[in-house]
């Protein structure tokens, strides 16, 4: 079976839950702090892992007490990355209020690297897509343009995930990605955003963005599902509870790499779309038994 190969940043996601977000420079009443690894890349890769499925991770680490702390959880969870010397690793800090609101803020360092060496030791023959985090594309030109270069050459089905990232993404960046024909999975923020405000109603956004890209739009909006529209047909996959949206994708490029069709590789990630709902034994009862009718 080939491989899913991802591309995102792993880092410390500090939560700090605040009595109420703070407007402007006001001081905060924090009630209490914790913290765990995150970030897309890492995210993904851990699914992955706890799964059973074979994947190759491009994520960067550097040093000082945030890279420690994601080496340190990396080994423990057998998930492998890519060491950066001389280069600090940065963190994101979560604010969240007691209305379930929340503000975040990112201290970025070597988990946005990218250099084309990373891809060095991998077989484009072992790769079955690549899936590309948005955030990769926004720490420096040079990074930026080793990475579209890395797409390009991988000449690999892509999945992009603009991940919040599009407002520092460069736009000439943003075209080459398109012409590339990415599936698209995005909010339905940023979906409305990218499609130039072109329209309110999902439809409208995800055909004036598959215009753009000439291949299935994928749109997150919490509380209805994922709507989907692939240049011939247009359907929601249904899903009620929050979806976490690394967790999301994940199950549902595990799914692909399967063989599942989209429909319901979609449909199975919509049925544990987030930590809650992420039962291992279910998820890997639920898995093969759609394999075994594919």
């Amino acid at each position: 079976m080939k491989k899913t190969l991802m591309i995102g940043p792993s880092y410390v996601d500090i939560n700090a839950k605040v009595r109420e977000l703070p407007k402007g420079n006001e001081d905060m009443d924090i009630l209490s702090t914790s913290q765990k690894i995150s970030g897309s890349g890492y995210v993904c890769a851990n699914v992955f892992e706890k799964l059973g499925m074979d994947y190759e991770l491009i994520s960067p680490v550097g040093e000082g007490v945030y890279g420690d702390a994601v080496k340190k959880q990396a080994l423990e969870d057998h998930i492998a990355l890519q060491y950066v010397d001389e280069m600090m690793n940065g963190c994101t800090y979560t604010l969240h209020d007691l209305h379930d609101e929340t503000s975040r803020f990112i201290m970025p360092g070597a988990e946005y690297y990218y250099s084309r060496y990373f891809v060095d030791d991998y077989s484009a023959d072992e790769i079955r897509s690549v899936c590309a985090f948005g955030d990769m594309l926004t720490l420096d030109t040079q990074c930026t343009s080793e990475l579209v270069e890395t797409l390009e050459d991988l000449k690999k089905s892509i999945y992009f995930v603009p991940n919040g990232c599009s407002q520092n993404i460069e736009q000439e960046v943003l075209e080459a990605i398109y012409s590339f024909h990415p599936v698209l999975y995005l909010m339905d923020t940023e979906a409305y955003y990218l499609a130039n405000e072109y329209s309110g109603e999902l439809r409208d956004t995800a055909r004036h963005l598959y215009e753009k890209t000439n291949a299935m739009v994928m749109i997150v909006k919490q509380g209805e599902g994922v709507f989907v529209y692939d240049g011939e047909e247009s359907y929601l996959a249904p899903c009620k509870e929050k979806i976490e949206y690394d967790t999301h994708l994940a199950l549902f490029l595990v799914a692909k790499q399967c063989g599942i069709d989209t429909k319901n590789a979609l449909m199975f990630a919509c049925a544990y779309p987030n930590d809650t709902a992420f039962d291992q034994d279910m998820i890997e009862e639920r898995l093969k038994e759609l394999v075994m009718v594919k």
